[in-house]
């Protein structure tokens, strides 16, 4: 009687265990909302608004941020699109220069014997690399610029004026050395004068 007891009750058990993993693993209906953290390709409409970068794409073809907020028609878009997957190659290459250059360097700096010599042009592969990727992001950004119409880079212009003083604004008060900050926190006293008699 106990062995029978036992089975029921690990039967039971498994079977209680399982059916969340079924439930899980079933196929979700055609007609059924996507997931809400669906990946790249997957969700339908709604989710190319959201473009999620995977790791290896560095988001060297994605929409840059400066143009979030400014309304382009579709063949602006379609330019956009086109600047971008034109150069993403040539940054992705740099990209890649840089990080082997940098991987290179910081296995030499932890091994038992400094070259000299190769570190400087391992750091001198790096920065050229780094400075090729800075080159063809700014072309790309200033290809965009000229996509733009007037009214657009207007906008465009308002809105970095606004960030850069609003990166101003934060600097500003970060560059208070904390005894500073006090002293402005602080109503200031005046030293405390005997009265003239």
């Amino acid at each position: 009687m106990t062995t029978q007891r036992f089975r029921r009750i690990a039967a039971a058990a498994v079977l209680a265990l399982s059916t969340p993993l079924l439930v899980q693993a079933a196929p979700a209906p055609a007609d059924a909302p996507p997931a809400p953290h669906a990946h790249r390709g997957e969700g339908g409409p709604a989710h190319a608004k959201h473009r999620h970068v995977r790791h290896g794409d560095m988001g060297l073809t994605q929409t840059p941020r400066f143009l979030r907020g400014i309304d382009l028609d579709e063949a602006q878009r379609d330019k956009v699109f086109q600047i971008l997957h034109q150069r993403a190659p040539a940054l992705r290459d740099a990209y890649k220069e840089t990080h082997k250059a940098r991987k290179e360097l910081r296995q030499l700096s932890a091994s038992n014997s400094f070259d000299e010599a190769r570190a400087r042009a391992l750091t001198q592969q790096s920065a050229k690399a780094m400075a090729e990727a800075q080159f063809l992001q700014a072309r790309s950004e200033a290809d965009i610029r000229a996509v733009l119409t007037t009214e657009q880079r207007a906008e465009l212009q308002l809105r970095q004026q606004r960030m850069a003083e609003r990166h101003k604004e934060r600097q500003s008060r970060h560059d208070l050395r904390p005894n500073q900050a006090a002293a402005l926190a602080q109503p200031s006293q005046a030293p405390a004068t005997a009265p003239a008699n």
